[in-house]
């Protein structure tokens, strides 16, 4: 009897020891929960971070600085939202050339950062110097660089190596330009006969002067200096500043030194940016323009109402350059850096998010899978004589484009110099000004104001 009830009692032990270990089991399991949108673990919310199966459950609001108005996102938020339902995203609006000024005045003085900035390019270098940025290839984001065209590397780069933004929409550029005019001077407005046409910039001087001829002098190659130097300097990726020295003779001199001469010989108009060089568009006096992938809709259609099926897009002499640009960052500080980065990841970094930048906004993408479906930025434009400005942009000039200048905390003044330059040339007597000494004035002048480099 007694050896009875001790086989009764062990089963019974065994039985709720079994019950305890499933027990347990079963709690660990659906305690380690996982991150449905991002594809990674709660632990690691950034791994596959270009992957969402579904929404994730996180309640907050997060805070963006940019001078974009959010009415022009929200349909994007929107859409962003039906993924992410408990991310109330509000926009903050600050202006481009005052984003520095509010982001070192809120690090001097402890206050709130935001939860997502933008930082624009002219700007950027200063701001990404600044140690107040998350690293994105960094736990809990780890965003994986080979998801990320090329060229958008070196400007979303501190000077550690840190990725530290994604960018918004990449402005790769090459030329825009008016087929009535190009048939009248070069025999033909298509744009692959006009690229074997113009290999380089020496044969497109060849051609100006051919068009400087023929109209008497009326017609240019372009309206303003400043359009070709903006080109020139954005294909040229030898850095500004090297190991604390000024680098311009390889940076600057070079691009200047063809600039003039264009400027001597005759085939540049010489239009300051403003109201005149707006105008020009919808004149007949200039066949080429930089134009980058913002530029169809909000600078060449604003500024020619009158002239659709008279546009066309080419890759300029020399190959794709970038034109602009923005990043969105997320500070060391901010408080809600998870959905910060969810917002990040699902807007630029997944297949959905460029899909709808693309069919909303215009905007292409960072994220460089995207681009190995030809028919991804796909849609004829009557305006440009029924060419797909999509898949120009994409598949050729993207696929062709220059390496690009890493961004640097001296961009600012040295852009400044720059600009300077380019008035001194435009203003000058043909063959009356020296590329050398205008070199070494630039360089005294930045020495002066920022006295740490040497040349």
């Amino acid at each position: 009897m007694i050896r009875k009830v001790l086989s009764i009692r062990m089963a019974m032990i065994i039985l709720v020891f079994f019950l305890s270990v499933f027990t347990v089991s079963g709690c660990a399991s659906s305690g380690q929960t996982t991150d449905n949108a991002g594809g990674g673990t709660a632990q690691n919310p950034g791994a596959e971070q270009t992957k969402s199966n579904g929404p994730k459950e996180i309640k907050t609001s997060i805070t963006v600085w940019t001078w974009e108005p959010q009415s022009r996102q929200q349909s994007l938020i929107d859409e962003f939202n039906k993924d992410f339902p408990g991310i109330e995203v509000t926009f903050t609006t600050v202006d481009g050339p005052g984003m520095v000024t509010k982001i070192q005045t809120a690090l001097a003085a402890g206050s709130d950062l935001p939860d997502v900035a933008w930082l624009e390019i002219s700007q950027r270098g200063k701001l990404i110097s600044l140690d107040a940025w998350e690293d994105l290839t960094k736990p809990p984001y780890n965003v994986d660089t080979d998801t990320i065209l090329d060229f958008e590397l070196p400007l979303s780069m501190n000077e550690k190596g840190e990725l530290v933004g994604i960018e918004v929409s990449p402005p790769v550029a090459g030329l825009a330009y008016k087929r009535d005019l190009a048939r009248e001077y070069f025999g033909t407005d298509d744009p692959e006969q006009l690229e074997k046409m113009f290999p380089n910039w020496d044969e497109f001087i060849k051609k100006g002067l051919e068009v400087k001829q023929k109209s008497n002098g009326e017609v240019f190659m372009f309206a303003s200096l400043n359009d070709v130097v903006n080109i020139f300097k954005n294909q040229n990726p030898e850095p500004y500043v090297k190991d604390n020295q000024l680098n311009l003779d390889q940076s600057v001199k070079v691009f200047l030194t063809k600039a003039l001469e264009m400027k001597n010989v005759g085939i540049v108009d010489k239009l300051e940016q403003g109201p005149a060089h707006n105008a020009s568009y919808a004149g007949k006096k200039h066949i080429f323009y930089p134009a980058a992938t913002w530029a169809p809709t909000w600078v060449i259609k604003a500024n020619d109402k009158n002239g659709s099926g008279n546009w066309g897009i080419m890759q300029a002499p020399g190959g794709g350059y970038l034109n602009g640009g923005t990043i969105v960052a997320i500070p060391k500080k901010a408080k809600n850096k998870e959905a910060a980065f969810e917002y990040i990841r699902w807007m630029y970094l997944s297949e959905k998010g460029a899909q709808l930048n693309r069919d909303l906004l215009e905007y292409f993408s960072p994220y460089k899978p995207v681009y190995d479906d030809p028919e991804f930025y796909s849609k004829p434009d009557e305006f440009f004589g029924g060419q797909d400005v999509l898949k120009k942009f994409s598949q050729d000039i993207a696929k062709n484009m220059n390496p690009s200048r890493p961004v640097s905390k001296y961009d600012l003044e040295i852009n400044e110099a720059i600009g300077l330059a380019v008035k001194t040339i435009n203003s000058a007597d043909n063959n009356r000004i020296s590329i050398d000494e205008l070199i070494e004035k630039m360089e005294e002048d930045l020495l002066s104001k920022i006295p740490e480099l040497s040349r």
